[in-house]
């Protein structure tokens, strides 16, 4: 048998007297010191890898990562390996029951956290974590519960502690920066937190730098993390400080405003700011001149849906000719969205008058304030969607950053008008032609659907179509249902949920990835139809997507899609209004959403199984009718006009003179609308 402690080279004298009180009651047992802050080759760190541990950790978080490998190794070598804490002392022989293993008794012993309930007697081991010899007359420094003057059995205890160990003041290797600054709590959060790759936290090209590193940690925690930080001054120290602390965020919720740059100058730098790390001063915004053009902010390299609608916006500017420069936001999405799409060639900075920002009205500000420049002295043209009827109060605060609203749907824009103290208007939005479809359909009749568990199950509602599937094919084999989803790892009860709905059905798959652009094409080519049976949608943009491609779609005849599916082009199914309920944030309970006829999406799924020439009928007038209503030329001319419109709003909020009583902008837009033919 053996035991072993692991100590700094502060706790040796009380590793050594440990040693002694063991080894008196268990004279035929071995006693090993691990030294943390040089620890021996066999034991097998790198020296990379234990200065990362040693910078992630504190001390007694180290301590245990190095113990538990300790008694590991040591376990290759001896039956029993007895775990103990630094600072203690055997009293008596320790009741080691395991015949062959590790043996861990730190919980069980006397300590200053424990000692008001029990007694001195028969105990074997005692903790003095927290005693200091120096101030002898309390077990610890935070210690009220038990009194010495109260306990003499315990003082004689403690006192003859302090006669065997020798204080020691040797600093620990790992406690400070090169410079003398202590590593605080932040500083190893921080750290830890950006050994994952893809952590917001750690945006700079390869592994973040250890503590021990000469300056270049001190550099990396200077360094901010994110825009907001670095326009505002602040740097990702900082930020972390303010996580770690609920008072800060309870007194500052906004932690780039004036309040908390004054606490880190005022009280930081006494509660474990660094000087090196104070405030800076905030990066002004650049005024706009005032030619004609656009600045298009949003989510332009992220695969989702408010994402893809800016990008809509982007080819309509790119076919329409109108000046424009793309600002990517990525910092204030979901970790979990993927944003690997390439970058507009339009990137640039703001640079114009008037700016769309392609975010919901919950996500305006966020952008701003990582993009000041974006809205600073500028008209700024919300695009937002909304899925519901009701526009929440709780989704209110986005009008103030924004002088006007664009949306995407009648739906959405009767919900968000409702409400809303400046104008919004209604996008035609364009249905791009990929060109002529490809169609490669098999023999087995397959049903489609994608979706986001993001944008959340309950709205899209793969159960409903998952129940509407097996209703109308009970007992048939001729039939497949592929359900295509993102994210479903971060919405794990959402998406285990759909997993054992479809548990046993062999004709169900489901597609729980991203896909390549050609990879969802052939799913597109070789589906018979396209199913959504959502309970709401602002626009629908994957059942446009169908139909342009000649696909017929069954979809819930409520929201957004009602304004595009029509029975001559698709299948639209009944539903009545029900509450949301809990479960389904952003959505309000108390709210209201559609809950389709699943019946009637049955029946409507049996006929494009069973008439497959009356779907090939419906999926060519889809794509016929979307060419004809949704082209892209109608767009161009409502988005010029509107941006003429705004440029005119701008420059009259500047009193700047019309030359010829016609603004520079009218006189591009009517350039570019000649140019434009509309069918």
């Amino acid at each position: 048998m053996a035991a072993c402690t692991v100590a700094t080279r502060a706790q040796f004298p009380a590793a050594r007297v440990l040693g002694t009180s063991y080894l008196k009651h268990h004279p035929e047992h071995e006693y090993v010191i691990i030294d943390l802050e040089d620890p021996p080759d066999w034991l097998e760190f790198s020296e990379d890898e234990y200065l990362d541990l040693a910078t992630a950790h504190d001390v007694d978080e180290l301590a245990d990562l190095v113990a538990r490998r300790a008694v590991r190794a040591l376990l290759g070598e001896y039956d029993v390996v007895v775990k103990l804490p630094p600072r203690a002392l055997v009293l008596a022989p320790l009741a080691i029951v395991a015949a062959k293993g590790a043996v861990d008794l730190s919980e069980s012993a006397l300590a200053h956290w424990n000692l008001h309930e029990r007694s001195v007697e028969g105990a074997n081991l005692i903790r003095f974590d927290g005693y200091d010899p120096r101030t002898p007359w309390t077990p610890a420094s935070d210690c009220t519960r038990v009194l010495f003057s109260e306990r003499p059995e315990l003082k004689k205890i403690y006192d003859e502690y302090a006669s065997l160990v020798e204080p020691s003041d040797v600093p620990y290797r790992f406690g400070f920066l090169s410079d003398g600054t202590p590593i605080t709590a932040p500083m190893r959060t921080l750290f830890r937190e950006a050994l994952t790759p893809s952590n917001p936290l750690n945006p700079t090209d390869g592994r973040a730098p250890h503590a021990f590193d000469g300056e270049r940690f001190q550099e990396w925690l200077r360094l901010p993390a994110t825009p907001v930080e670095r326009v505002n001054g602040f740097n990702r120290l900082l930020l972390a400080v303010w996580r770690s602390r609920v008072d800060l965020q309870t007194t500052f919720p906004q932690p780039f405003g004036a309040g908390f740059r004054q606490w880190c100058h005022l009280h930081g730098r006494h509660e474990g700011v660094p000087e090196w790390a104070l405030p800076t001063e905030p990066i002004e915004p650049t005024p706009p001149g005032d030619e004609f053009g656009v600045n298009v902010a949003g989510y332009h390299t992220a695969e989702l849906g408010i994402g893809e609608m800016g990008r809509v916006m982007l080819r309509v500017l790119n076919a329409s000719d109108v000046p424009h420069v793309s600002v990517v936001e990525e910092h204030s999405i979901i970790r979990t969205v993927r944003t690997g799409l390439e970058e507009p060639d339009s990137v640039g900075p703001p640079r114009f008058p008037v700016s769309l920002i392609t975010v919901n009205g919950d996500f305006t500000a966020a952008l701003l304030a990582a993009h000041p420049d974006v809205g600073h002295d500028r008209y700024r043209i919300g695009l937002w969607a909304w899925e519901l009827e009701d526009f929440p109060a709780s989704m209110h605060h986005g009008f103030a950053h924004v002088d006007e609203i664009w949306t995407v749907s009648e739906f959405s824009r009767r919900a968000i008008a409702e409400h809303s103290p400046v104008p919004v208007h209604t996008v035609p939005v364009p249905v791009p032609d990929p060109g002529e479809p490809r169609r490669e359909l098999g023999d087995r009749t397959r049903f489609f659907f994608a979706f986001d568990y993001n944008s959340t199950a309950g709205r899209k509602n793969p159960y409903g179509l998952v129940t509407a599937f097996q209703i109308a094919f009970e007992g048939r084999d001729d039939v497949e249902l592929v359900i295509k989803s993102t994210n479903s790892h971060s919405n794990v009860s959402a998406a285990e949920r759909l997993r054992l709905q479809v548990a046993g059905d062999e004709r169900i798959t489901l597609v729980e990835r991203y896909l390549t652009v050609e990879e969802l094409t052939d799913l597109y080519a070789t589906s018979h139809a396209y199913v959504s049976l959502h309970r709401g949608e602002g626009f629908g943009l994957t059942v446009a997507e169908a139909m342009i491609r000649a696909i017929p779609v069954i979809s819930t005849n409520y929201s957004g899609t009602a304004e595009f599916v029509t029975e001559e082009t698709g299948w639209l199914v009944p539903h009545t209004i029900t509450n949301i309920g809990p479960g389904w944030a952003p959505y309000p309970a108390d709210c209201h959403w559609a809950d389709p006829d699943l019946d009637a999406a049955a029946r409507a799924m049996r006929e494009v199984a069973d008439n497959p020439e009356e779907a090939r009928l419906r999926g060519a007038a889809a794509r016929a009718h979307l060419l004809r209503t949704r082209p892209i030329e109608v767009t161009v001319q409502w988005m010029t006009e509107r941006l003429t419109a705004a440029h005119d709003a701008w420059l009259a909020r500047h009193q700047e003179p019309v030359r010829d009583s016609v603004s520079l902008a009218s006189r591009v837009a009517r350039r570019i609308i000649r140019t434009v033919r509309i069918p």
